[in-house]
């Protein structure tokens, strides 16, 4: 078997992993600074009565304000970091990980044996858990005389001479490219949902609500990728475009385009961040005027 063709296109798991754990860093690298100055804040607080007036207010302002900074920060990384998961989880649904260890949630495993005269048979499937399909990954790459081969979307073939087992993954839909824009919404505190009409597919998030029914019923954004949201992501050709829509469903304006050369989850990202800026400073915006 060989990797599927997906795994040279836009899907490099390789690319996809790095990149999802240079955005962890990130999210811990500011999650740190932002415990430090947090705690010298308290510190400058409570020795507040042991200063000059002057140096003691300028001290809690300035360690208030960076504290503002990274919490800020922090929210755009984490925005990331959930955007990057998904591509990274599409990826390795589409081509296995990196590392050649199983990605989906759960396999099946068939084992076939070779009779004596020289034809195959097959038993029957044998559900098995991430953990217990890597141990027996381990366990045939430790075997001596055996091969292993890495299929497409996930699967292995384990060979011996007279034995064969297949491992297929049993996942899930592939995420789309609505839904690396949905985790970095999520990641805000932004309710959004999916939805479709007319043939085209888009990310919905209502002014006000944080229910299906709002969505349909509230001032609301409509955000997709020329007219689509549910393509696998790396068909994902156009910019996230956010459009705003009132509550009796007329199209008011085009607030936002995104940049599409960053890439689908940094794109996803700042998209999310746009948005929540948008809604805080214009969560009484009178849409029907």
């Amino acid at each position: 078997m060989t990797p599927s063709a997906n795994c040279g296109q836009a899907l490099h798991v390789k690319e996809a992993e790095l990149a999802l754990g240079h955005a962890q860093r990130a999210v811990r690298h500011l999650q740190g600074r932002l415990t430090q100055d947090a705690a010298r804040l308290i510190n400058y607080e409570n020795e507040a009565h042991l200063y000059p007036r002057h140096i003691s207010a300028k001290r809690t302002s300035t360690t208030r304000e960076r504290l503002s900074m990274w919490r800020e920060r922090l929210q755009e990384a984490e925005a990331l970091f959930a955007a990057r998961q998904v591509v990274a989880h599409a990826a390795q649904l589409t081509c296995g990980t990196a590392s050649g260890s199983p990605a989906a949630p759960a396999y099946t495993a068939v084992s076939s044996r070779q009779l004596r005269d020289g034809t195959w048979e097959a038993g029957g499937p044998v559900l098995l858990s991430a953990e217990r399909a890597e141990d027996l990954l381990k366990a045939w790459e430790r075997t001596r005389g055996a091969q292993v081969e890495p299929g497409a979307h996930g699967a292995f073939t384990f060979t011996a001479p007279d034995r064969a087992i297949d491992l297929h993954p049993i996942a899930g839909p592939t995420p789309t490219e609505g839904d690396v824009l949905r985790s970095a919404l999520a990641a805000y505190g932004l309710f959004s949902h999916q939805g479709g009409e007319g043939g085209a597919s888009f990310v919905i998030v209502p002014l006000n609500g944080s229910t299906e029914h709002d969505v349909w019923t509230s001032a609301r954004l409509l955000i997709a990728s020329g007219e689509d949201a549910e393509r696998p992501l790396a068909e994902h050709d156009e910019p996230w475009s956010v459009h705003l829509y009132d509550e009796g469903g007329e199209y008011v304006d085009e607030v936002y385009v995104a940049d599409l050369s960053e890439g689908i989850a940094q794109e996803s990202a700042e998209c999310a961040a746009f948005i929540a800026s948008w809604l805080r400073a214009y969560a009484s915006l009178d849409v029907s005027s």
